[in-house]
């Protein structure tokens, strides 16, 4: 990701343990992580995605960044959250 960033320029950066702090930012009252796109838990691995794609000029720091489900981050691709009928 940082290197990707880097050539396009976007910048950011993200130290570990601001991903501990998006986890727990996701994290129900049940110790579940919850898929930013679906809103449902995530069981097995799941994708760090960047809200604003690197190709559409969203930087790899902390608030760009968001734990999903392997098949979310896939659906929602390299799509702006506008074009997803989102708001930022």
């Amino acid at each position: 990701h940082r290197r990707r960033a880097r050539k396009r320029g976007n910048g950011g950066r993200c130290t570990a343990d601001e991903l501990v702090a998006i986890r727990i930012a996701q994290t129900d009252k049940h110790g579940q992580l919850i898929c930013w796109y679906c809103g449902k838990p995530i069981k097995g691995t799941p994708h760090l995605d960047h809200w604003i794609p690197l190709d559409k000029g969203g930087p790899s720091d902390s608030g760009n960044l968001h734990y999903m489900h392997a098949r979310c981050n896939l659906e929602k691709r390299a799509k702006h959250p506008n074009e997803l009928g989102r708001l930022i």
